[in-house]
This record gives C-alpha cells, structure tokens and sequence, in this order.
C-alpha cells in the first residue's frame, strides 16, 4: 500500500513539472512567433513604399546582387571622384587630430565636474558623461572667448586644452593603470554587439572631415563661424537672422578654426568642426548604451548603440554638419540622469557589479541628495541641447521638466532644479540675444519680446513657413496629416532604417522597470506632439528622437523574453541591416557627397565636376581683388566665398534694395564705390525657388526685368559672362555683373537689349 502511494505520488510529482515545461516552452514559441510576425509585417511595409530608397535597394538587387566585386570597384570608383591614383586619407590627418584633441579637452573637462558630483557612476559610463558635459563647456568657453573678441588668439584654445588633458591624466595616473573599461568582462555576443558599431563609425570618420555642400551647412551651420573667425570676435549679424540663434554645437567648430588659426584656419578648421558635430553621433550611441546598462540590459546597449549609429538619417545629419546629432545625443544623456534620479540610488559592490537597491527604493519618498544632483545633470545636459536648437527646450527640456512635476519621488522642488541648471546651460546664448536685440529667443517670440531687426511683416512670414503646413482643404490638424506624418517618419521617409522601428515595437513588447518604461513614453509622446502640432512636421525635426527609440531597438534585439534562437536570428538580421545601411550610406545615393577619398585641395574648388561648389563663386574668388567686394543676391549658400562679400539671407534686408531703391544714379554709384563693390550676382533660380508658393518668399524689388532695365540700360551694371563647365553659366540660373564707375565706358560695353554681353 504504501509502495503504490509512493508511485503514485512520484508520477504525480513529475507530471506537474513536464506540464509546466510544455506550457512554457508553448509560451516562448508563441512570443517568437509574435515578435516574428511584428518585425516581418513591418519590414513588409518598409520595403514595399516607393520613393528613392527603393530605387537604390532595387539597383543593388538587381545589378550587384551577385557582382559584388563589381559593386566594390564602382564604389571605389564614385569614392575617388574616378581619380583612383589620386585616392588619399593622408590629407585628413591632420583634421582628425584637431578634433581629437578638442574631444580630448572636453571630456577632461567634464571629467573634473562629474568627479565634483560624487555621482555613483564608473568605468566607461564616466567617461560618456564626462565627454558630453565637456563637450558644453568647452562650447560655452568658446562663446565666452568670442564676445571677449579673442578669437585670433589660438594660445587661448590651445594652453587650457593642453592643460586640462595633462591635469586628467594626472589625477587618473594609477586609475588607468588598473581599471577596467567595462565593469564586466563582456560575452561573445556582447562583443560581436560592439565590433557592429565600427562599420557606420568608419564610415562617419571618413564622410565628416569632406567640404561641406549641404545648403543648411553652408548658409549657416558652418558659414556663420567662418564670420565670426575672420572678424575675430562673436557679435550680431544683420543679414544672417540664423546666426543670431544659439550655436551651441557649431561653437566646435568655431574653436577649431582658432586652434588651425592663420588665413586658412576657417576652411580646415571648419572640416574638424565638421567631425567635432559628427562625433555627437556617436556620444549619442554610446549614451543609448549608458541608458541600457542602467536598465539591465548590457547586452542590448551595444546592439541599440550600432542601430542607431548606422541608420542613415543619422549619418547624414552627423556628416553633412548638421546639429540634429547632438540635440539627440544631449537628450538622450539628460533621459539617463532623469531617468536615475526617478529610479533611485544604485549599489555599487566591490565585484563592480550595480544592482538597484529595490528596498531603499520602497522606503525613500522624498528626493535624496544624490537625486538632487542627477537633476543638476540632467538640467545642464537639457540645457546644452536647447543651445544647440531652441527646439531643444521644447522637445527635450519641457517633457523632463514635466516628468519630473509628476514624478512621486521629485515633485517641484527637482523641478526647480533642473529648470536653474537648464538655464545655466543654454543662458549664455539668451543673454547675447537680449543684449543684442531686446529679444531672448530672437527671433521667436517676437509678437511677446519684439526684438531689432526684424519687423511684422518679417515675422508673419517666417510664422507661416515654419509652423504646421496647411492642406489643399486649409486644414493644419486634420486626421489625414497625423496619418501621413505618423507613416513618414515610421516607414517611409528615405533614410529610415529597417531596423530601428521594427525593432523598437518588439522591445516596447518586453518587460522593463515600470518607471523607465513610463519615462520614455512620455518623451517619445512629448516629442511627437510638439513636433506634430508646432513645427513644419520636416521629417529632419525628428530625427532627435531616434536616440530614445534606439533603447526599445537595441531590447528588441537582445529580447531577453524569447527564446535563444530568436536571438541567434534577430542578431543576424540586425548585422545585415547595419551593413546595408552602410552600403547604401556609402553610395551617396541619399546623403550626398561620398568623395571620401579626393585629395581636400582639389574639392575645395571642385573643378571641373562642379558637384559642391558654384560657377559663379568660383569666378569671384578668382577675380574679385584684396581692396574689393562683391554682393550676393539670392544666394544664401557662400560659404566657399573666399573674398568679402555682402550677402543677406531671405529673411534679412536686401543690400541691393537698401543701397539703390529711390536713389538717383550718382547717389547708387557713390553708395556702392564706398562698400567698394566691383561685382554683383543675382542667382535668378534659387529667387524663384524661394518665392514659389508655401516657400520663404523673397523681396519684390530684385526682378530680372527692373535689374535690367534700371541698372544695365543706365550703365551701373555691365554683364559678365561666367564659366561653367565646357560652356557658360546658363542667365536663367544666375546673372553677374561687374559694378561699371565710368559712365562712358558703360554705354560702350553693355548690352541695352538683355544684358548678355555674349
């Protein structure tokens, strides 16, 4: 009897368990297939919409899919311009090196005030954080030393960068000796998560230090510190209202071109400018990694860190010059630091390992100290990308300081720090406006603060092209247009990646701490509203974002719900996905100039291809003389001008219409023999780009026709034809004409019919 209940009992006790096993192991097939189905139905829909990124994938496919030998030596070809025994990186040496030393500089710096904050924080994390508040130091120290007008003063840069990195490998002398990047050794996969970063960061190594052609860069991003560097000091600029917003990640830049210095400090220094705004790329990928290992996924922060890293639009802004990289890249740093405050106090034990102290959690109520100084953090960071684009303060600054009013932990009084700190960061740059217009935000927020330079009219238009756009119906909120934005920026946008968001929706679907998971919604959520309803809803403007969708990425591909072979496969497809993007990257196809191995000299006039720079500029940088200027009408992009000029962008003062409207001949002639101008260009197609409908628009004075009639017929102006290629600059894009003092000489030369003098 006893013998039969103890069978019994023995069958019964392994009965329970194998059914426990089944239901489980059915559990995680089920999860796989559902995390299957979520990534296949959305790689459907991304390889399915049209456009120019299925033009490229569908020249891959069918022309190199199996000729990649072919593939290498076209791109090679396209690489080197078709020059191949011209091929060099040498070149770009001494670039990299200046940006190196800055990025040196800055996280020394930073390093010094993260030790000031005793925050439990060690390993490679420090070295993230140090680099990104460095990074804002060094930005706010250049600002400091250009209002002072000491920009032509190249010690100023170089001693404190020297200083501050010998005086940081000095305090960490023994700590380098014995400490270990990673806390923890990491596994196989971790470290093949790792080596997946380093084709896209090859690849923006190699694109960031090429001449810049984008029109942003070139009218903006990079000209206005080419300003202020020749002029040696940081002031107010009448004629280019972009240059009188915050700077804060072009201030790089601006100190490269004083650590090159001489008469071609502005060119080279801008390249290493250009790598120094590339770099927040990759401080954002490693941020993303930073956040994860926070939240218990190591493995997951390397993948998230190459997804991110290697989607194209991320690449294209990091390597263009354009600032979106680092509005990320402090954001997602200030997420972490928000994030840790909210969560609490980490553990630290001697084996290196970091665990939440989950009791402490339970019990504390109140912020603590510590909590306090991740706000400091976070408030500096937030404010260091609000310095980079006023959108910062409304995607990133608002939404933290809102998380933070509503976190039970925080409450006002986190609140209030982290807005102080934020205003130490970006405050520098309010204060110049105000000191210099009246207006904080100039030009926003005109119809509150008014401001200089700028009127009503000026500030309807700008108003009206940069807020919501209007439908064929004159809807700006319609349920189709939250349709359309919500497919552009999820699917269909160029320069997506398959990855990021297919990805992203299966770590949305795994288990996280509930207080991150709540955090980051509410970013993501925050940032969409104030991008849907406040701006032109430019697919660009959201490109800041991806730096927190890259968390739910990088724990979609590490998935630690499913199953090892979802892992093994999903890791596989992420390598694939990461390559392709670089292949598509490389080809220039979506993000411009891939000439990564033409000599720098030889781009630098881009002759005879023309591809980056402008016929008619060329012209005047060949013949426009030292005590001689030209003006540039129309043409906002004059960044390879290498002599002065008097230039103004669509939304500033005509120098042509203040200098010429209701003025008699004479008075014209004098006008323009004292600015001592010797030749005018009017670049007639970009004019009629900008005054097409929904465009910026353009002053009504400036007509082919009144240039024509009232300065060619009366002898001011004489045509000049411009090379172009084998032939001439076509008159329909762009006119130039030399400034004629000598009545007599006008009348004999110029052409009364047309003004072509062909």
């Amino acid at each position: 009897m006893t013998q039969r209940s103890t069978s019994h009992s023995g069958k019964f006790s392994l009965a329970v368990p194998a059914r426990r096993l089944s239901l489980a192991r059915a559990g995680r097939v089920l999860r796989t297939v559902v995390l299957v189905a979520t990534v296949l139905i959305y790689l459907g829909l991304f390889f399915a919409g049209g456009g120019k990124r299925a033009e490229i994938y569908a020249l891959l496919w069918r022309s190199y899919l199996f000729l990649p030998d072919q593939l290498a030596i076209d791109l090679f070809q396209m690489w080197c311009g078709g020059e191949p025994a011209e091929a060099t990186i040498v070149d770009r040496l001494p670039v990299l090196a200046v940006a190196l030393v800055w990025s040196c500089a800055a996280w020394a710096a930073g390093d010094w005030i993260l030790d000031r904050l005793r925050l439990p924080m060690a390993g490679w994390q420090k070295v993230v954080y140090s680099w990104g508040i460095g990074l804002q130091l060094c930005s706010l120290y250049t600002l400091a030393v250009g209002l002072a007008g000491l920009l032509h003063q190249s010690w100023l840069f170089w001693g404190p960068s020297l200083l501050t990195i010998a005086a940081a490998v000095w305090r960490h002398r023994r700590q380098l000796s014995r400490e270990n990047v990673m806390r923890v050794p990491p596994s196989g996969r971790q470290w093949l998560g790792w080596l997946a970063i380093l084709p896209p960061l090859v690849l923006l190594l190699l694109l960031a230090p090429l001449p810049p052609w984008e029109f942003d860069v070139r009218e903006y991003h990079l000209q206005v510190p080419k300003e202020w560097y020749q002029q040696g000091f940081i002031g107010f600029l009448p004629h280019n209202v972009y240059g009188n917003m915050p700077m804060g990640a072009e201030m790089q830049a601006l100190a490269a071109m004083a650590l090159w210095g001489g008469p071609d400090g502005w060119w080279y220094g801008a390249l290493a400018g250009k790598v120094m705004i590339g770099l927040y790329a990759l401080l954002g990928a490693l941020g993303i990694a930073a956040v994860l290992d926070w939240l218990g996924h190591p493995r997951a922060g390397c993948w998230a860190a190459a997804i991110y890293l290697s989607t194209p639009w991320i690449l294209h802004v990091s390597t263009v010059g354009l600032v979106e990289g680092a509005v990320a890249a402090y954001g997602i740093l200030a997420a972490g630091a928000v994030g840790q405050a909210i969560a609490g106090p980490l553990l630290v034990d001697t084996s290196g390992t970091t665990a939440p102290n989950r009791h402490s959690q339970a019990r504390r109520q109140l912020f603590s100290d510590e909590s306090l100084r991740w706000l400091a953090l976070a408030g500096f960071l937030a404010g260091a990308a609000a310095s980079c684009k006023y959108t910062g303060l409304l995607f990133v600054a608002a939404p933290m300081t809102l998380i933070i009013l509503l976190s039970r932990r925080l409450h006002a009084k986190g609140a209030m720090i982290f807005v102080l700190v934020c205003l130490a960061g970006v405050g520098p740059w309010l204060l110049k406006n105000y000191y210099f217009t009246g207006n904080p935000t100039y030009p926003l927020l005109y119809e509150i603060f008014g401001g200089q330079y700028w009127d009503e009219a000026t500030n309807k238009r700008w108003v009206r092209a940069h807020g919501p756009p209007l439908d064929a119906h004159g809807h700006r909120f319609h349920w189709h247009q939250l349709r359309d934005a919500l497919r552009d920026i999820g699917w269909e946008s160029d320069k997506l990646s398959p990855l990021l968001w297919s990805l992203a929706l299966v770590g949305f679907l795994q288990p996280h701490d509930v207080r991150w998971r709540r955090m980051l919604i509410g970013l993501t959520v925050a940032y969409f509203g104030a991008w849907w309803l406040f701006t032109h809803r430019y697919d660009r403007f959201f490109v800041p974002c991806f730096a927190w969708i890259a968390v739910w990425s990088g724990i979609g591909a590490s998935a630690p719900a499913a199953g090892s072979t979802w892992k093994k496969g999903i890791q596989s497809l992420v390598i694939m996905g990461i390559l392709l993007n670089c292949l598509v990257v490389s080809t220039g196809a979506l993000t411009g100039d891939n000439r990564m191995l033409v000599p720098l000299e030889k781009l630098r006039r881009d002759e005879p291809q023309l591809r980056r720079t402008h016929p008619a500029h060329l012209f005047l940088n060949d013949h426009v003389k030292k005590n001689e200027t030209a003006v540039i009408e129309g043409d906002a992009q004059v960044f390879d001008l290498e002599v002065p000029i008097y230039y103004h962008t669509c939304w500033n003062p005509s120098w042509w219409e203040l200098w010429t409207k209701n003025k008699s001949l004479e008075e014209q002639r004098d006008l323009l023999r004292r600015h001592r101008v010797k030749y005018v260009f009017f670049h007639w197609s970009e004019i009629a780009r900008y005054r097409q409908p929904g465009n910026y628009g353009f002053t009504d004075y400036i007509t082919r026709r009144r240039i024509h009639d009232d300065f060619v017929r009366p002898g001011l102006l004489r045509f000049v034809p411009v090379p172009s290629g084998e032939g001439w600059l076509d008159p329909r894009s762009g006119e130039l004409y030399e400034v004629v003092y000598a009545h007599d000489q006008a009348k004999s030369e110029a052409n009364p019919a047309t003004g072509d003098g062909r």
